[in-house]
């Protein structure tokens, strides 16, 4: 059974969300096509703020080769896994740590990957869970991208939140779960499960 999410206020963003520039999806991808942003600033676009990255640690490495390799043996024929790549919504362009996309890595050429070619997307979480759990969430809700899932290593446990919604110009979900490590989750695509996946295979 999913449990009810309980959306929260917004809550007003500090310094340490915002620490320099307010740009539009297009400024953004402009500056960093042209060289003002580079690979390492170390930044992405929230709700049309350029925010910092944080530096992986070793499990969160870990977690990502992890899903790297469970969900490219899974996957079918006509979808592929993006690792820390950019997507591009209305007002941001966040690079989740993992996403299942629709189609072909050479179809998004010109622009990063629209939520409509996304099955899954995924964010490892240690020190970045309460922004994951908000700012992350809402961009993503927002987006219409569902299933959303948060691997968080603190409890070593994936939540799994479904069904977007807007409310209030508010975004968020109507329902998570929550999945320990001793469950399997399903991983669906296109409605369809795919596999069973236990959760301790994902974890580091």
């Amino acid at each position: 059974m999913y449990g009810v999410l309980t959306v929260d206020p917004p809550k007003p963003l500090t310094l340490e969300d915002v620490p320099f520039w307010r740009l539009s999806v297009d400024e953004y991808l402009e500056w960093v096509r042209t060289g003002r942003f580079t690979a390492e600033d170390h930044v992405e676009l929230l709700h049309g703020w350029v925010v910092n990255k944080v530096t992986k640690n070793q499990p969160h490495v870990i977690c990502s080769n992890l899903c790297n390799r469970v969900f490219a043996r899974l996957i079918p024929a006509n979808w592929f896994v993006s690792i820390e790549q950019p997507i591009a919504t209305a007002d941001s362009v966040p690079e989740p740590d993992v996403t299942i996309v629709r189609g072909n890595p050479r179809d998004d050429a010109e622009r990063p990957t629209p939520p409509g070619k996304i099955g899954l997307v995924i964010e490892i979480a240690d020190s970045t869970l309460a922004t994951d759990r908000r700012i992350k969430l809402q961009v993503y809700a927002a987006a219409k991208i569902a299933p959303y899932w948060i691997i968080n290593l603190n409890e070593r446990q994936i939540e799994v939140y479904v069904e977007p919604f807007d409310r209030d110009g508010m975004s968020s979900y109507r329902a998570y779960r929550i999945y320990t490590d001793a469950d399997a989750i399903p991983f669906v695509l296109d409605g369809a499960e795919i596999a069973q996946i236990p959760v301790a295979e994902l974890l580091p």
